[in-house]
């Protein structure tokens, strides 16, 4: 085979710009290996020896002269010089936390939103507060907090499901005049149907007690 081919002459051709270009970049580093060395020593003399070159002590800035590599010199293979830091991950949660996270969330500025608003006496005249009598109180199996209550409103008997269950005993709600919504869109709690809200007072250490009225005050009176 002919080397002279033309297939031949162009790779010698590209070998020979690749050893150029090779030979411009070790040079490169190795200029700036003793550029830095005066104020950063132990850069300038990792890149030194990782360009496989010793006596940089001896090496001065007369020697950043362009071309004093020797051809031929042999490069080292060392760890980088600037490693990369890593920024520090946050440790995965586990998927129950970030639902628990998820719902506490929303249920917070939900409660927050409801605190703040301020209503007009128009917007509390909507509610239709009455004195309710508690003519009978049972629990509901298979609900720990729910107490189903028999009420009397004054001008009907209404069923009421509230979750009181840990704070009362039925027989003490028995004949106690509590205030109801009487107007409150009937609602179904484990199956059962609550046709009105009672109202209850609950301390910062979760006490509950049901706001009454005297037994003088008949069954239906308003509350205003």
């Amino acid at each position: 085979m002919d080397e002279r081919a033309p297939w031949n002459l162009a790779k010698q051709e590209d070998k020979s710009e690749l050893r150029t270009v090779m030979y411009n970049l070790v040079e490169l580093q190795r200029i700036v290996a003793l550029l830095v060395k005066s104020f950063l020593p132990e850069t300038g003399a990792k890149i030194w020896s990782q360009l496989g070159l010793t006596d940089l002590d001896g090496q001065t800035l007369a020697d950043t002269v362009w071309g004093k590599l020797k051809p031929g010199t042999v490069t080292n293979k060392g760890e980088p010089i600037f490693p990369r830091i890593e920024r520090e991950k946050e440790s995965p949660q586990p998927a129950v936390e970030k639902k628990a996270k998820a719902e506490t969330k929303p249920k917070k500025a939900e409660e927050e939103k409801v605190e703040g608003v301020l209503i007009g006496i128009e917007d509390f005249a909507k509610c239709q507060l009455v004195v309710a009598e508690v003519l009978q109180a049972e629990k509901i199996k298979g609900a720990d907090r729910l107490l189903r209550l028999q009420v009397d409103v004054g001008d009907e008997q209404r069923q009421i499901v509230a979750g009181i269950a840990q704070h009362y005993e039925c027989d003490e709600l028995v004949g106690e005049r509590i205030i109801v919504v009487k107007n409150l869109k009937p609602a179904k709690l484990r199956g059962e149907l609550s046709q009105g809200m009672l109202l209850a007072a609950t301390s910062p250490d979760g006490r509950l007690e049901i706001v009454t009225v005297s037994k003088a005050i008949p069954a239906g009176s308003r509350v205003s």
